[in-house]
């Protein structure tokens, strides 16, 4: 009788722990499955900065209107330099991880600017940063500046164009002398080609020689960014340059492109790289309010 009156309890104790144990654990499991998916809802909200560089950059801009870039054909004044620069250290303490560099616009950047360039972005990667590159129609500055990137994203049905350096002078002897005309100049020493044009009908052999000892020293420095940016051989770029015009299909055979999008814009395409249509976008560049500019003011004053 007495071991009767205790095995129901017994039945009753051994069935209720093991459910309250469950019990226990199930919102432990849960808080932990909530807390990772609010964390990826949190990094998935995190805009894209977008750096889209455009136009020409000086390292001092003068300040005001130009009226002679009218007659010229000139467009804007160009940018400060330093402040394209103070926008991309920028980007290493940003909240994302991926940073989208849209170089689908017209710009452009001297050697010397593309040396602080280089070093601007290798402090970004350094933080950690993933930059992505887009082009569509690029020449070789933005082939230079993407090849820095992380990835290289390129339209698809664009074209790109990367030759090495070259100048031209124009020498105006022979049409001087039909319109008679004579310039007197007294020569020095070599290298002083500066009135070259005016008293020879081409070029000397010191001068040419010069010119392309330069020459050589400005693409040895973008043959060594691109070859190390997109990890070719020297002798593999200066072969690219040689051929100089390149499809799209044909930019990523040669190892300049990773992927090819659709012309849909830098946007679309970064929303191809990352699969995910939802991502949010921040643009990194100040928009300045525009300035009407009076002709006349000079004028009056």
């Amino acid at each position: 009788m007495s071991i009767l009156k205790f095995l129901p309890s017994f039945v009753i104790c051994a069935v209720t722990f093991p459910l309250l144990a469950q019990e226990s654990e199930t919102p432990v499991a849960t808080t932990e499955a909530s807390s990772e998916k609010d964390g990826d809802a949190v990094e998935e909200l995190a805009p894209v900065p977008v750096l889209h560089p455009k136009g020409s950059y000086a390292d001092l801009p003068e300040t005001g209107f130009d009226p002679t870039s009218l007659l010229t054909g000139g467009g804007g004044s160009p940018k400060p330099f330093f402040e394209l620069l103070d926008q991309i250290d920028r980007l290493a303490d940003n909240d994302s991880n991926t940073i989208l560099l849209d170089l689908s616009g017209s710009f452009g950047l001297n050697l010397a600017q593309l040396r602080e360039v280089e070093r601007s972005v290798g402090r970004v990667r350094e933080a950690g940063k993933k930059i992505v590159a887009y082009l569509e129609n690029a020449s070789g500055v933005g082939v230079q500046v993407a090849a820095l990137c992380d990835r290289v994203l390129m339209a698809d049905m664009a074209s790109l164009d990367f030759g090495s350096p070259a100048m031209n002078v124009m020498y105006l002897k022979d049409a001087m002398n039909l319109l008679g005309v004579q310039a007197e100049m007294t020569r020095v020493g070599e290298f002083k080609g500066a009135v070259e044009p005016y008293v020879l009908s081409e070029m000397s052999r010191p001068l040419r020689d010069h010119y392309l000892a330069m020459l050589e020293t400005m693409n040895a420095d973008i043959v060594r960014r691109v070859a190390k940016g997109r990890g070719l051989s020297a002798e593999a770029v200066r072969e690219i340059q040689a051929k100089r015009m390149f499809s799209a299909k044909a930019a990523k055979e040669a190892g300049l492109v990773d992927e090819l999008v659709p012309w849909q814009g830098a946007e679309a395409a970064m929303r191809v790289e990352l699969g995910d249509d939802a991502v949010e976008f921040k643009s990194t560049g100040e928009k300045k309010k525009r300035r009407n500019v009076d002709l006349f003011s000079a004028v009056r004053q």
